[in-house]
């Protein structure tokens, strides 16, 4: 059992060659004939965070005790959000959208997964710069240390995102609810999870989510890291990370071998 899972790690690292070519043409051509080209990968987190920046100056909600600039504070959180749910959905719907790429002989199908990996990191890349900027607008200016150690921090954010992407991959080719429900699902779960409010807001069924929530522990360890606010490795936090690891490896061979499965049904 432990080899299929080695064996499966080996194969999704093989796609990574050609899955960042793969990546590097629909970035392209995605952005190719917009006249606004890859602001449009930033624009969606700031509208978002400038939302809820007015609502909380407003009185309507009311986010806990924030250390740093509360508009900094949500588009970081939106931020890490976008990477993730962008890495589940994209990853959750290989089997439906790809199906006409996946019924090629010669192509190693790690390579879609690669792809999908590397298409919203990039676009994270580009909204971290914009956060960069925006922080030092307000005066909060990152170390070089917190600035790698953040870097760091997004891996367990990725390889949950991918595990859950691979878990609902292995059905969306046999129903394509899952994926059609998936967006539905992850705009819910981003409200029970403290993307615009600390987890120190702790209050009945909504602390109770945000305890619980793997997701929950890895966003605000990052984002605490990127403003030098708090360098605590919890508990929470150590088994958020080993779940997402064990995750990734058994999902992604469940993945793998569902996959031909899914090219008999296109």
């Amino acid at each position: 059992m432990i080899k299929k899972r080695f064996l499966a790690l080996k194969w999704f690292l093989s796609g990574f060659k050609l899955g960042f070519s793969i990546c590097s043409v629909n970035f392209k051509t995605r952005y190719r004939q917009s006249f606004l080209g890859v602001l449009w990968a930033i624009i969606n987190p700031l509208l978002f965070a400038a939302v809820f920046f007015f609502l909380n100056n407003a009185g309507v909600i009311n986010p806990g005790n924030i250390d740093v600039p509360y508009p900094l504070y949500t588009f970081a959180g939106v931020m890490l959000w976008s990477l993730f749910s962008s890495i589940i959905t994209k990853i959750a719907g290989i089997p439906v959208y790809s199906s006409d790429i996946l019924t090629l002989v010669n192509l190693n199908r790690a390579a879609l997964i690669s792809a999908q990996i590397f298409e919203p990191l990039i676009e994270f890349l580009i909204k971290f710069i914009l956060l960069l900027l925006f922080s030092i607008i307000y005066g909060v200016f990152p170390s070089s240390v917190s600035f790698l150690l953040f870097l760091l921090s997004i891996i367990p954010i990725i390889l949950f995102a991918a595990a859950l992407g691979f878990l609902l991959g292995a059905f969306s080719g046999i129903t394509r609810d899952i994926v059609k429900a998936l967006p539905l699902f992850l705009n819910l779960l981003m409200f029970l999870t403290p993307v615009v409010y600390t987890t120190l807001f702790r209050k009945g069924f909504l602390g109770f989510v945000s305890t619980v929530n793997p997701v929950s522990h890895m966003l605000d360890f990052s984002r605490n890291l990127i403003f030098n606010t708090s360098f605590d490795i919890t508990f929470s936090f150590v088994i958020s990370v080993t779940v997402s690891i064990l995750f990734f490896v058994e999902f992604l061979y469940l993945f793998r071998i569902s996959l031909p499965i899914s090219v008999e049904r296109i």
